[in-house]
């Protein structure tokens, strides 16, 4: 065919894709693909563009030829491609119709970015900067665009130092742009915007951030002549500059975050508009929190939200819509929480929330529950210590009027139960029955939060306040299930899976009656009932351990065949996760048992663990595409093009899947250790590609099952004798070599660049647990490992100092608040430092625990930087696991830590007097620790800790870990040296027997009273009977190690060889129940 038939072709093509008939677009489609496949295509397309009367036919030529130039360019002779850069400059000022113009306008850019990087369109730049001239106001706005555009995609490093070559020029466009008329101004604000945050050197950027009270005034009249999609798309700016790491930006997000605050406030404006302003706060709150904090404005941020939390939004739970500035301003504030200290977050919120809790208004009543739910992921340390005021709260709202307050009440109840866990536990009698009673309100929406409320909260539930009315509660949720609602019987029948979970081997006189109730839903095939399935699969799962084996086991070959049937079939993800929640219970409790089932079962959970299903790649569509057209297989370049417009997220419900499919695979690797052997290479293999994968859940999952596969591994090829602590000198097998290699290179990899706390306080786990099973063997990895172990009690690693908000140049002030700012950060994000500061401290007690002696110079060398974490300033949280650490590591090294000890006994008197219970109770443990292994500390420090200690153990309703833990240390004391411990101590001592929470410090009181009948028999005689009380308690305590047991059982048989007369006549005095233990042994 000729050129001009060709071009005949595609025109006639392109009229069938401008007709309203499907058949006709396909083939039209269907040909193009076809025909523009060679470069010289391009070339058709571009004289369409030029010569071709129709708008319409312009308009799809010119959106074609961007996509095909993308790979043509290259391969077109340099005579055609100066050609059209001669030309289509040209074109677009002479082009009338807008919307071809900014067709033309991304051609423009195509070639432009071509290219500019190489130096190779000189006339390129006078035709842009000349465009501030043109008359046309569109040819001004695609100026911008096209500036805008470049700074986007300026992606290669040498594009962007072409670029900095013209700053001035493109400063003094956007200078003009913002003086001109107002739809210019919009255009200029994102090209602003892009420059920068695409400009790379501070120095340069400068040109462009003294134009942001500009772009301000811009988002001003937007939001005025209520243009909606400018004013949001100007707060995305405005959301980038929060990330943005130029300090001369720091002077102007104050200026918009008070300018957010008067959008946010004022009454005329969309909610659209709003919430976008809602979401730089929050941004802002992510990553530069100091500016707000700094300048005054968290009073009246928190004000603004807690308004917005007061409005009538019933339906703010269901709501999912971008516009829902209820569920905006509820996110912003769990960020305050989770980003600043509790004491400027949590306590000026008090006088709100009581001002509220008393007030007519349902819905300031109803916000009460709100705001506490969401300070509680941030505040939760904070809003244990004030726990009362909380359940205060919360029984208020159970017991309100109006039921749209108590059913954000039982919403409340259930993530506190998450978030203040276990503390909340302690208000369980009043909590529960408030619960319960509401069970049988007709209101089906009200029921569904109820359920929900009770689901969690019996998830922690201790069995003694279950088992008392287990029957009354399975004869509520059996009524709801019979309602008519769908999302009744999901939520109750979820409630019953809770209640079997909390109660296991208590919960087996239901259940026949609970799987007769859920067998029929395991196989419906009704699309309404899905979810209903889903949560009758996760309660099959809740009942494997409710009976003994032989009367499960009959049900599992048709249980495990229906599972299959329904992951193979895979109607819903939910669907998916509670049959692999039905797997992993089973092989949890079975065991080898069910080795048979093991390769159908590795198989189904290796393709969803892998399954890249519920992956959304969100693109940049702004340029315009015309479905259906193909990519040439070898179009790279508009891949990668793809891929830099392109997100990722995935659905919900496929990361739950995905990370059940992952737990059973790391479920097999424990609980069938020799079976899964052959599949621990494979294994690994695919949880290389998921360690790093993009959601955090996910890599936790994969993190958990990668060190699970050492149990099978050392099964199968165990160290030849088992490990003496101290010992360097076992090796490991090669085969766990191996495993130990990949794990902490991945382990290293997480520690020094993840941004997630939570992540790395998992990997500190796995190494703890790690450790802790192969012992002193694991030392070369010890050795890779400790620096970066230390680094979380020093906050230097990334995930501590990757959005740490530092503002410098700012005044000599802050550089002397520097010290105060330090120890607030530790306060900021509660629960992740937490989390990540106890599972560090692990790692060093495991380390002490199979190093001793060995890891004794290290320690002593790191405690002044652990000690950092000590300071009255650190949350009391924070400092209790430290102090308690620090004690644990000095016990088990077994060494002599006088060197030390001068450092660390005014912490542990410090301590004693400490306004934190938890502070309190390691205190008494690290004295009495230190005490035991120092053979410096004098007579004046037994007497000063014994005076210090005296309030403790005497004050009435002590907490009772307080108690036990300061018994330990008065036993230690009495074991090292009881010449120093005056006679009247030791009724007190004992009287404060048994040890009723902490059974750790029984072994201590042991030994302590074997030295009392030894040394002091006068003294002890007379207690003989609440000190055989004490026994008889610690030996009925079914948690009670061994160990400790056989130590009790030994001291007895000597006391009653040495004293027979003296012990037999007490023991014929005490309790039945008692004498019964005795009996016993």
């Amino acid at each position: 065919m000729t050129d001009q038939q060709n071009i005949a072709e595609i025109e006639l093509c392109l009229r069938g894709l401008l007709e309203p008939n499907n058949d006709v677009i396909k083939q039209s489609t269907d040909k193009l693909n076809k025909i523009l496949k060679t470069p010289i295509s391009s070339l058709y397309l571009f004289h369409i563009l030029q010569t071709s009367p129709y708008p319409e036919m312009k308009q799809l030529a010119a959106v074609l030829l961007r996509k095909k130039l993308v790979v043509h360019w290259v391969k077109m002779n340099n005579d055609n491609r100066l050609t059209i850069k001669n030309t289509i400059l040209q074109l677009l000022l002479a082009e009338p119709t807008p919307l071809v113009k900014k067709a033309i306008t991304e051609v423009i850019i195509i070639i432009a970015r071509v290219e500019l990087p190489i130096q190779n369109w000189n006339d390129f730049y006078t035709f842009l900067f000349k465009l501030s001239e043109c008359q046309d106001i569109y040819v001004r706005q695609m100026q911008l665009h096209i500036i805008d555009t470049l700074f986007q995609h300026a992606a290669s490093s040498s594009s962007k130092s072409y670029l900095a070559n013209i700053y001035p020029q493109i400063a003094q466009v956007f200078q003009n742009a913002m003086k001109d008329e107002f739809s210019v101004r919009v255009y200029a604000l994102k090209a602003i915007g892009s420059a920068i945050l695409e400009t790379p050197v501070e120095s340069k950027v400068q040109l462009f951030i003294g134009l942001i009270p500009n772009m301000i005034e811009t988002l001003k009249i937007c939001i005025e002549n209520e243009m909606e999609s400018d004013a949001i798309a100007a707060f995305e700016v405005f959301h980038e500059f929060s990330e943005c790491p130029f300090q001369s930006l720091l002077q102007y997000i104050p200026i918009i975050c008070k300018f957010s605050l008067e959008v946010i406030s004022n009454s005329n404006v969309d909610n659209a508009i709003k919430t976008s302003a809602i979401e730089f706060l929050d941004s802002v709150i992510q990553n530069k929190p100091k500016c707000i904090s700094k300048n005054n404005l968290l009073e009246p941020l928190l004000s603004v939200f807690f308004n917005i939390l007061t409005l009538d939004n019933e339906t703010a739970e269901e709501n999912d819509t971008e516009d829902n500035i209820y569920q905006g301003a509820g996110i912003a504030l769990r960020e305050c929480g989770q980003r600043y200290s509790s004491k400027i977050i949590y306590f000026p919120s008090l006088n709100v929330l009581k001002e509220y809790a008393v007030s007519q208004d349902e819905n300031r009543r109803k916000a009460v529950l709100g705001i506490i739910t969401q300070l509680s992921y941030g505040c939760s340390e904070t809003m244990k210590d004030d726990i009362k005021t909380i359940i205060q709260f919360i029984v208020n709202g159970l017991q309100d009027p109006s039921k749209k307050v108590r059913q954000q009440a039982c919403i409340s109840v259930g993530r506190l139960s998450e978030n203040l866990h276990p503390d909340i536990y302690e208000f369980t009698s009043t909590i529960f029955p408030l619960l319960l009673n509401s069970l049988t309100d007709p209101d089906d929406q009200f029921i569904i939060r109820c359920c929900f409320a009770l689901e969690v909260f019996m998830g922690n539930l201790e069995k003694k306040y279950l088992l008392p009315i287990l029957p009354n509660i399975i004869e509520k949720l059996g009524l709801l299930i019979q309602r008519n609602n769908i999302q009744v019987k999901e939520f109750g029948i979820a409630s019953i899976t809770s209640l079997a979970f909390a109660t296991e081997e208590s919960f087996s006189p239901f259940f026949d009656q609970t799987f007769g109730l859920i067998k029929n839903f395991l196989i419906v095939q009704d699309k309404n009932l899905l979810s209903l399935k889903a949560g009758a699969f996760d309660c099959l799962a809740s009942l494997v351990k409710t009976v003994p084996k032989e009367k499960f086991a009959p049900f599992l070959k048709e249980l495990f065949q229906v599972c299959y049937l329904n992951v193979e079939e895979a109607q819903t993800s939910e669907i998916v996760e509670s049959c692999f929640s039905f797997y992993y219970s089973c092989f949890e409790h079975f065991g080898e048992d069910l080795k048979d089932f093991l390769p159908q079962v590795f198989d189904q959970v290796s393709k969803y663990a892998t399954s890249e299903d519920g992956i959304i790649k969100h693109q940049d569509n702004a340029n315009g595409t015309i479905q259906g057209i193909d990519n040439e297989e070898d179009e790279e370049e508009d891949d990668d093009e793809d891929a830099l417009n392109a997100s990722y997220s995935v659905r919900t419900g496929f990361v739950d899947q995905k990370s059940a499919a992952i737990h059973t695979l790391g479920v097999l690797a424990t609980h069938l250790p020799v079976s899964f052997l052959p599949y621990c290479k494979l294994t690994v293999e695919k949880l290389d590609g998921l360690l790093g994968y993009f959601h955090n859940e996910v890599k936790d999952e994969a993190l958990v099952a990668l060190q699970s596969l050492i149990i099978p591994i050392n099964k199968a090829y165990p160290v030849q004798t088992p490990w003496v602590k101290g010992d360097t000198t076992q090796q490991l097998p090669e085969a766990t070599k191996v495993l130990l290699d990949f794990s902490f290179q991945t382990y290293q990899s997480i520690i020094k660049y993840d941004e997630s706390k939570e992540l790395v306080a998992r990997v500190y786990g796995l190494i703890a647990q790690t450790i802790k099973t192969l012992g002193p063997a694991t030392h070369p990895y010890i050795n890779l490992i400790g620096l970066d172990i230390l680094q979380a009690f020093n906050s230097t690693l990334y995930c501590q100092t990757c959005t740490a908000d530092d503002i410098d140049g700012l005044g000599e002030d802050d550089e002397e608040e520097q010290d105060d700012e330090e120890n607030q950060d530790w306060e900021d994000d509660e629960s992740g430092d937490l989390h990540l500061i106890d599972m560090a401290c692990e790692c060093l007690i495991e380390i002490s625990t199979v190093m001793g002696v060995k890891f004794k110079e290290l320690f002593e060398g790191s405690l002044k930087t652990i000690l950092k974490l000590t300071k009255k300033t650190i949350l009391h949280s924070i400092r209790s696991y430290v102090i308690g650490s620090i004690a644990e590591c000095i016990k088990v090294i077994g060494s002599d830590f006088s060197s030390s000890f001068d450092l660390l006994y005014p912490l542990g008197i410090r301590s004693l007097g400490d306004e934190s219970i938890k502070v309190q109770r390691v205190g008494c443990y690290l004295l009495g620790v230190l005490i035991s292994r120092s053979i410096v500390a004098k007579p004046d420090h037994y007497y000063q800790i014994i005076q210090s200690i005296h309030p403790i153990i005497t004050a009435p309703d002590q907490d009772r870990y307080v108690l036990d833990n300061a018994c330990g240390c008065i036993a230690r004391m009495i074991s090292t040296n009881n010449s120093l411990i005056p006679d009247q101590v030791i009724p007190i001592f004992i009287s404060k027997l048994p040890i009723q929470s902490d059974f750790e410090e029984v072994d201590a009181v042991v030994d302590a009273i074997l030295v009392l009948f030894t040394q002091k028999f006068a003294v002890v005689a007379p207690l003989i009977k609440p000190i055989l009380s004490a026994f008889a308690h610690a030996l009925s305590q079914p948690l009670m190690a061994p160990a400790t047991i056989e130590k009790i059982t030994h001291l007895l048989r000597n006391l009653l060889t040495q004293y027979n007369a003296e012990m037999k006549e007490v023991m014929n005095t005490l309790p039945e129940n008692e004498k019964i233990v005795f009996q016993k042994l």
